[in-house]
């Protein structure tokens, strides 16, 4: 029997194995080739010459050359039946059709061109829509760089579209088993798509792949702003996407004018730009299973997965691992920006992006306003699910709103984070009242409905704020939960070294500033960090939170811990004679490690939320082991459970685990990853 146990536990491996497989990135080596013994469909072709029906089927029965752009609309099918097309021009004028089976080879340049035009090797444009399946791209490109809006020359009043592929869409794309591995330089240019424009121009990306290096060198602004994207550039004016197991390798770098008035550049791993009206939530950006490891930058708006998204964007098993850097404004490490800025008697209770499973692994640098772990800036609400963060977030340089967060940097309505972590360092500048936390930087705009809940934070977090309602929180740094909304911080805890800089900030374990005069909740949370004031501080300074407001309702604040031993109080709020401190639980070092702070924590939320494995876990969190507490005092983990012999016939638990792990990604830890 125990040889039984052994085969479904090799059983176990080897589909999950194969179910985690399914959301590697494909291999690019592999694309574009056919295999032995294929049967291509239609009319054989040793040349685009014999294609004469725009609307036919073909396939190549050899390796061709294009030297010169087929000016005509093909709708029908080339199927590249594994051979090559060497270009040295787009092939086709518009491309609305099929291409599939196929390696494109050579390089495209359109920028000595008499007029301005959109540039990609299969079609300058794509206006009723098209599909690639099992095509790779290997042709560098360069398109025009200079934006044609209000100019005499040429024929487009928009963005000029340079993409791998496709120049300019307004009809359904559909890109499957994908591969771009060449350079792409343009002015709106993306590794498959440049620019996308229009309700028709539905994109959708599966098993895509981009190596190549995208960029807007030479870009020269005089009207719109370009944007870069390592699959797409823009999407524009109601487009809809969808990037399924879609993965970016190659840096994606708006370097072009880092002042802002000269390209105001959006960038990201995967998509630059994803722009609808203002107001309009009809269309949607997904990403499933996606990843991003190349380098990005740009002036303004600048993400690892995404620049600036407009759409309702869900977000799941995503990861960046690649740095991230706004020269001018908004950092993220998946978006810098989500949602248009909207008056504060607009939709209040719209939850505009939804994040679960993702991880941030790359540094994050704004040089002025808001950056994040997951998202800079939201003006809406925003939900995160068993998100982590662990790269450093930098906005020291800004001179205004350089708020930063391990999850979000700023986030106006509705804030949900849940089993969300920091591990990355947070710094804001000493020049202006920023504020800095483990989770957020600065949450809640008169009013909306604010959740965090089992989060915490390792990371060190120093707030150069100078004023005094801003500054470092091991969660938030500072919360708005007045007007019609509520807040809550159940289950949080920090474990990282908080620092302000100026002597009228503020800086707590917990959230040191909030703006509430209703019942605001703070419960089962703990700080263990140390907390580091300047010479002379005059500004707030507690363990867990402070509020400025006489009329608080504290009967939501209990079963809170800090570290005892510094002097510090434990939490406050204003009264009517100014500050009135109220006492703290507290627990020792010895009692973070032992377990005792875990079990304190467990009785005062009346359920098991804290979890340690003694000797392992520094401090408690929501991992590892239950926590009990022996008749002498002391505390211990439960004593291992020896398994029983099993008995019976072991078919059906072999047909269970399989039914259990194929066809779905195996959880492995706390959260699904992308690797």
């Amino acid at each position: 029997m125990k040889r039984t146990l052994s085969i479904i536990l090799c059983l176990v491996m080897v589909l999950s194995l194969v179910a985690v497989s399914a959301y590697a990135a494909p291999k690019a080596d592999e694309i574009g080739k056919v295999a032995s013994g294929y049967t291509p469909e239609g009319t054989g072709i040793a040349s685009l010459a014999e294609a004469t029906d725009p609307a036919g089927k073909y396939y190549l029965t050899k390796d061709i050359t294009v030297s010169a752009t087929v000016e005509v609309a093909f709708t029908g099918t080339i199927d590249g039946n594994g051979k090559t097309i060497t270009v040295s021009a787009p092939v086709f004028t518009d491309f609305s059709g099929t291409l599939k089976n196929a390696v494109i080879a050579g390089a495209v340049d359109t920028t000595g061109e008499a007029k301005t035009t959109h540039t990609g090797t299969v079609g300058r444009t794509s206006v009723s829509g098209a599909t690639f399946e099992n095509v790779k791209n290997t042709a560098t490109v360069k398109g025009w760089v200079l934006d044609d809006k209000n100019m005499e020359k040429g024929d487009i009043s928009s963005r000029i579209g340079t993409g791998g592929f496709i120049g300019h869409a307004t009809g359904a794309l559909t890109f499957k088993d994908c591969a771009n591995t060449a350079a792409v330089n343009g002015y709106a240019v993306g590794g498959f798509v440049g620019y996308a424009v229009g309700a028709e121009a539905t994109l959708y990306f599966e098993n895509c792949l981009n190596s190549g290096k995208i960029t807007d060198e030479g870009a020269v602004k005089v009207g719109n702003n370009g944007s870069l994207g390592g699959i797409v550039g823009i999407s524009d004016n109601g487009v809809s996407f969808t990037f399924k197991n879609v993965h970016n390798t190659g840096d994606v770098l708006g370097t072009n004018g880092k002042d802002a008035k000269k390209s105001q550049c959006p960038a990201g791993g995967i998509i630059g730009y994803g722009y609808i009206g203002k107001g309009k939530f009809e269309t949607s950006a997904v990403f499933e299973n996606v990843s991003n490891t190349g380098k990005v930058t740009g002036t303004n708006q600048v993400g690892g997965i995404g620049g600036y998204m407009c759409q309702i964007t869900t977000c799941t098993n995503v990861v960046n691992k690649g740095d991230v850097e706004s020269f001018v404004n908004y950092a993220g490490g998946l978006f810098s920006r989500i949602g248009q800025d909207q008056p504060d008697t607009a939709n209040t209770t719209l939850v505009i992006a939804t994040l679960k499973n993702c991880e941030n692994y790359g540094n994050v640098k704004s040089g002025q306003q808001y950056g994040g772990g997951m998202i800079g800036y939201c003006p809406y609400g925003a939900t995160a699910e068993n998100c982590v963060n662990y790269g450093d977030i930098d906005s020291t340089v800004a001179t205004s709103n350089g708020n930063v967060g391990g999850i979000y940097g700023t986030i106006w309505y509705n804030t949900v984070a849940k089993n969300c972590f920091n591990y990355g360092d947070l710094a804001t500048s000493e020049s202006h009242n920023n504020s800095a936390g483990g989770i957020a930087g600065r949450a809640g705009h008169k009013g909306g409905v604010h959740v965090i809940e089992n989060c915490g934070n390792y990371g060190d977090i120093v707030a150069g704020s100078k004023g005094g309602s801003v500054g470092a929180g091991g969660i938030l740094g500072y919360i708005w939960g007045g007007g019609n909304g509520s807040s809550s911080i159940y289950n949080c805890f920090n474990v990282g070294k908080l620092t302000v800089k100026q002597a009228a900030g503020c800086v707590a374990g917990i959230v040191p500033y909030f703006n509430c005069g209703t019942l605001f909740n703070i419960q089962g949370c703990y700080n263990a960090g140390e907390i580091v004031v300047p010479e002379g501080h005059t500004g707030v300074n507690y363990q867990l939170w402070y509020n400025n407001n006489a009329t608080m309702n504290l009967e939501g604040i209990k079963g809170n811990f800090y570290l005892a031993g510094d002097g510090k109080n434990a939490y406050g709020y204003k009264g009517t004679d100014g500050a009135i401190n109220v006492a703290g639980d507290t627990f020792t070092a010895e009692e973070l490690k032992n377990g005792a702070l875990a079990y304190k924590l467990n009785e005062a939320i009346g359920k098991e939320v804290y979890k340690q494995t003694l000797g392992t876990d520094a401090n408690p969190s929501f991992e590892g082991k239950s926590v009990l507490k022996n008749a002498d005092g002391t505390y211990a983990n439960p004593a291992p459970v020896t398994p029983s012999e099993p008995t019976g016939d072991v078919t059906v638990v072999i047909f269970a685990i399989m039914v259990l792990t194929v066809g779905s990604a195996v959880v492995i830890g706390k959260k699904i990853s992308v690797r």
